[in-house]
């Protein structure tokens, strides 16, 4: 078959369509349209049929659309549908592999029971083959379509044929030139209904016209060549094995061994410089190639290659020293353990019914006396496993106790006098009053060391806005109106009378222990503020402090007249009062350092009725006998000294505590004091 040339331009495909037919009307924008139609319309057919091969449909369209880009299986496939005509298309050898049967295949169109004619496109290159893999890292991939026709005498046809060629534009476009616009053609036939494509009668007919005796001639004559080809090839093969193993006979063992280095490096270099693809493109194809000198062996010829791999590896194993041998033994065995990993459950087992075969057959087949030898070799591999793990555990345990053994036990030398002022300087340094010194966040009023506060400007503090507090604590925190009436002279700091421990600057809310105000040169005001790492954390990543006020977490200053109240005074003081309370007065130990930190008991509670509150404080005297109660548990009965601190009840303490309370708190407004 002979091929016609026709333009490169990206719609080879079309073009050599065009070429067969003859027809100057059709244009290849007219059967790109068609082949976009026709995907577009069947589109779940070609995604079945061709997108675990070539890929998802949709991006073929993509490509498709655009003019000039180059075609592959689904435009083939659509045009054989859209022609209404067979589609053979011929795949040439050069690298070629398994996964590529697809492409040396007959696409025929959907209604093939009616006879239809056969045209063949070849997939070729644009440049030589050296080019083309010099181009492309060494390898091959086409990006031309060329049409196939049959030889003819007649000289009307190759003239047709040669007036019919295509000629390309001045410059071939890519798949990356610039999107050209498509004629969208005007079809006069519906879809459904176009002519079968008309081919000339140079092309291919149908698949039994193709076998004509000139073409028998010539593929018997290609037979035979291919055959004599492969005959000189093996005999040359064969000639290079007997010249390589007598070379090898002749060699002394340190030659040998200077040869299979040299080999292996040799190797190993070529396959650090090969890309991954093509080392398991190789090793596939090496696989392959085996695999069918295999099949097409004779049984004798089998049996001579096994005998000789068994004497090549006997000699192998002559030569190797017992480190040697040790060291590839234990390579092989690492070589199955990963073989047998990464087998499947199925594998498994088929692998264990061959081996189960195997020695069934070799059993099968051996003599008595074969048979006994067996037996006796088992028996002594299987004692020398049993021993080689004997040996292996006494040697771990032999290394497990030699520390132990030669560990030598030596007089703790003299300190040295810089080791002693390193020392010395280092504890100087971390106990001294500027490492131990403590203050305050003024954002969560925590204490810290100073070396774990941030002491920074207000205004580089991250996220400041959401520190102003919530309009709830307006009616919360006393006296808050006049704290935003007040502003200094120098700074816009909002400050409170002097008795409070907090200070509101421009609405966010800060502790004052945890505030500076310094001076700059320019005789400008400024305040500082030391921040925890939670606090600056949280407000680096645009959070509310937890422990800050702006959170609602925010327990306010004590005041002088709640101050210092002991328990009783606080029941006496007390809406709600708990059931019980335990105070520890000594410990039976004689060291704090030993004393229990902490007192383990039970305590229940009763329900309360919480509709009964009392509306006069302190309680009258039968009612407080039945709420306050001191049960002393001990020895001994405890001293006086012992209990001023506890149980002291002082009654203007607690007058002026329900004072205050009265007045501030709304809960005791409409409290009556005894």
């Amino acid at each position: 078959m002979i091929t016609i040339e026709v333009a490169a331009d990206g719609n080879c495909l079309y073009n050599s369509i065009i070429c067969l037919s003859g027809n100057t009307a059709s244009t290849p924008s007219e059967l790109r349209v068609r082949s976009l139609i026709e995907l577009f319309k069947n589109e779940n057919f070609y995604h079945n049929r061709f997108a675990h091969i070539i890929g998802p449909v949709n991006e073929a369209i993509k490509n498709i659309a655009r003019n000039f880009s180059f075609s592959e299986l689904y435009e083939i496939a659509a045009l054989s549908n859209v022609l209404k005509c067979n589609i053979q298309s011929v795949y040439p050898t050069i690298d070629y592999r398994s996964d590529l049967n697809i492409m040396n295949n007959t696409f025929e169109h959907a209604q093939c029971s009616i006879a239809s004619k056969t045209i063949c496109l070849f997939w070729t290159h644009t440049e030589s083959e050296i080019e083309a893999r010099r181009s492309n890292a060494g390898n091959w991939s086409p990006n031309h379509f060329v049409p196939l026709l049959l030889p003819s005498d007649n000289s009307q046809s190759q003239n047709h044929l040669r007036q019919s060629k295509i000629s390309g534009s001045a410059s071939a476009t890519t798949k990356n030139n610039t999107l050209t616009q498509v004629r969208i053609p005007e079809f006069n036939a519906d879809d459904n209904e176009m002519q079968p494509f008309q081919v000339p009668s140079t092309v291919i007919t149908t698949t039994n016209e193709i076998i004509t005796p000139r073409t028998k001639r010539r593929l018997q004559l290609v037979e035979t060549c291919a055959s004599v080809e492969s005959k000189i090839v093996e005999h040359k093969r064969m000639q290079v094995r007997e010249r390589m193993t007598a070379k090898r006979a002749a060699a002394t063992s340190e030659e040998a061994e200077r040869q299979r280095i040299l080999a292996r490096e040799r190797s190993a270099a070529k396959r650090t410089a090969s890309a991954p693809e093509v080392v398991e493109r190789k090793r596939a194809l090496d696989c392959e190639r085996s695999a069918a000198r295999r099949a097409a062996l004779t049984p004798e010829e089998i049996e001579r290659q096994q005998a000789l791999n068994r004497e090549r590896n006997a000699v192998r194993r002559a030569v190797l020293t017992s480190d040697e041998l040790e060291q590839q033994q234990a390579l092989h065995r690492k070589q199955m353990a990963a073989w047998r990993a990464a087998l499947t459950s199925k594998e498994v087992e088929q692998q264990r019914t061959l081996a189960v075969d195997r020695s069934m057959a070799k059993r099968a087949t051996a003599t008595p006396i074969e048979a006994e030898e067996q037996r006796v070799l088992a028996r002594e591999r299987t004692y020398k496993t049993t021993r080689l793990q004997k040996t292996v555990k006494q040697k771990q345990t032999v290394i497990k106790r030699k520390p132990n053994q030669d560990a030598n036990v030596d007089w703790p030398k003299p300190v040295d006098m810089d080791c002693k002022v390193n020392c010395l300087k280092n504890f100087i340094q971390h106990m001294s009053m500027d490492s131990l010194a403590e203050s305050v966040c003024g954002i969560c009023n925590i204490r810290r060391y100073k070396r774990e506060l941030r002491h920074v400007p207000l205004s580089e503090i991250p996220s400041i806005e959401l520190l102003k507090i919530h309009p709830d604590l307006h009616n919360i925190i006393p006296k808050i109106q006049e704290i935003n009436s007040f502003n200094s002279n120098d700074s816009n700091v909002q400050s409170s009378t002097n008795n409070q421990s907090f200070t509101c600057i421009n609405g966010m809310f800060f502790y004052e222990a945890g505030l500076y105000k310094t001076v700059d040169r320019k005789k400008r005001s400024l305040i500082h503020c030391d921040v925890c790492m939670e606090c600056w954390s949280a407000l680096a990543k645009e959070k509310i402090p937890k422990f800050s006020a702006t959170n609602k977490v925010w327990m306010g200053d004590i005041p002088k007249q709640l101050q210092g109240l002991t328990i009783p005074e606080q029941k006496l003081t007390a809406l709600y009062r708990h059931n019980s309370c335990i105070v520890k007065l000594q410990s039976p130990f004689h060291s704090t350092s030993t004393a229990q930190s902490a007192l383990k008991g039970n305590c229940i509670s009763f329900p309360q009725d919480v509709i009964n509150i009392t509306t006069t404080l302190p309680l009258e005297l039968d009612d407080l006998c039945d709420s306050l109660k001191i049960i002393f548990v001990g020895s001994r009965m405890p001293q006086r000294s012992q209990l001023k601190h506890i149980l002291t009840v002082r009654k203007k303490k607690i007058y002026d505590a329900l004072q205050w309370l009265n007045q501030n708190n709304p809960l005791y407004r409409y409290i009556t004091i005894n």
